[in-house]
C-alpha cells in the first residue's frame, strides 16, 4: 500500500530533524573553522571636553583581535583602524569609565556581520580635571662638555618662550620647560641643533609644537693661572757696575687660551730691570717690566718696583 506524502514527510520526523540539525552545525563548524584571526596594536586617542584634561596614567595604546574571512581581514591596514575612547560627555571633574570604541576607515566596506572585533582592554578608566595654558621659558638641558682648551660661551634658544596645556596638578608649580638632552663633547665651533621639549607630565601638550633650536657658540677657553717664584734680571748695566743686592722673587697674575697656557713655563716670562740709565753706583727706585708671549694678558704683578742698590765692581767681581 503506498504511503501519503503527509506520511512520507513526517515518517520518522525526529531522526530528519536531527539530521538537519546536524547539517546545519556541520556547515556552521566548517566556516568557523575557515576564519582567519588578525592582531593589532592602535593608539589610543583620548576625548575630553575643551576644559578638561586627562591626569595620571591609562593605556597608551590597544590590542585588537579581527576575525573574519582572511581575504577581508588582510584589506585592511593599520591606518585603516583607529581607538576612541570618548569622555566629553563628562563635564565636570572626577574619574570617568567608558567603553574604548574601534572605528574603521569610511572608504572600508565594514558591517559587524562579516566580522567579529575585540579590543583589550574594553573599557577605560580615567581622571579628568581642568585644564590650564601656560607660557613657560624653555631652559636648555646641557650634557658633557667641550674637548679641552674649548668652552660653550654663549648659546640662543628659538623660541625662548613656549605654551603648554594639560590637568593643573601637572603645570601650576612648573615655571620652566626643558629640552631633551644636547650633547657638548667634540663640540669646536659653533653649531645649531634641533632639540625636542621634555613634557613634565605625561598629559602635558605643546600645542604649537615641541621642537626648538638651539645654537651654541663655542671657542677657545679663556683661563687666568697664577705663577710665582720667578726670577728678574738686569738688562743694559754698564760693565763696572753690579747690583749689591740679591733681587726679590716674582708672582704673576696671567690670562689667556687654556691650550696655550697650558703650554706655558716660567722661562717664556721675563721681568727685567732696564739699567741703561744707571751710570754712577746708589740706591734708586726701579720699575720692573715684563714680557709675556703673544695671545697672554697680565693682570697684576708683585712687586711693581723695587729699591735697587748699585755699586762698583770689585775685582774679585
Amino acid at each position: 500500500m503506498k504511503k501519503g506524502l503527509f506520511h512520507i514527510i513526517f515518517d520518522r520526523w525526529l531522526a530528519k530533524i536531527l539530521s538537519i540539525l546536524m547539517a546545519v552545525l556541520l556547515a556552521l563548524f566548517y566556516q568557523i573553522s575557515n576564519l582567519e584571526e588578525r592582531y593589532f596594536s592602535i593608539p589610543l586617542e583620548i576625548r575630553t571636553n575643551d576644559g578638561f584634561s586627562v591626569s595620571g596614567s591609562y593605556p597608551l595604546s590597544v590590542r585588537v583581535n579581527l576575525r573574519g574571512s582572511e581575504e577581508l581581514i588582510y584589506s585592511i591596514l593599520d591606518d585603516d583602524l583607529s581607538a576612541v575612547a570618548d569622555f566629553t560627555a563628562s563635564d565636570t571633574e572626577g574619574s570617568f569609565k567608558v567603553p574604548v570604541e574601534i572605528r574603521f576607515d569610511s572608504s572600508l566596506d565594514y558591517r559587524n556581520d562579516t566580522m567579529e572585533v575585540r579590543v583589550e582592554p574594553s573599557e577605560i578608566t580615567v581622571y579628568q580635571e581642568s585644564k590650564i595654558t601656560k607660557s613657560l621659558e624653555i631652559v636648555p638641558s646641557l650634557s658633557r662638555f667641550p674637548p679641552n682648551g674649548y668652552e660653550l660661551v654663549q648659546y640662543f634658544v628659538s623660541p625662548t618662550f613656549v605654551t603648554v596645556e594639560g590637568p593643573r596638578s601637572q603645570l601650576d608649580e612648573i615655571h620652566s620647560i626643558k629640552t631633551e638632552e644636547i650633547d657638548l663633547s667634540g663640540r669646536y665651533d659653533d653649531f645649531t641643533v634641533s632639540s625636542r621639549l621634555v613634557p613634565p607630565g605625561g598629559n602635558v601638550r605643546f600645542p604649537g609644537g615641541s621642537t626648538v633650536e638651539f645654537r651654541g657658540v663655542v671657542d677657545e677657553a679663556i683661563i687666568i693661572q697664577n705663577m710665582t717664584n720667578l726670577e728678574i734680571v738686569a738688562v743694559d748695566l754698564a760693565n763696572d757696575i753690579v747690583i749689591a743686592q740679591n733681587l726679590p722673587e716674582m708672582s704673576i697674575t696671567i690670562q689667556g687660551s687654556q691650550l696655550v697656557l697650558e703650554q706655558l713655563r716660567p722661562r717664556d716670562l721675563h721681568f727685567y730691570l732696564d739699567c741703561s740709565g744707571i751710570i754712577v753706583p746708589g740706591t734708586y727706585t726701579m720699575p720692573i717690566r715684563v714680557d709675556v708671549p703673544e695671545g697672554i694678558a697680565v693682570l697684576k704683578y708683585n712687586p711693581r718696583e723695587i729699591p735697587v742698590t748699585f755699586s762698583y765692581r770689585s775685582e774679585e767681581q
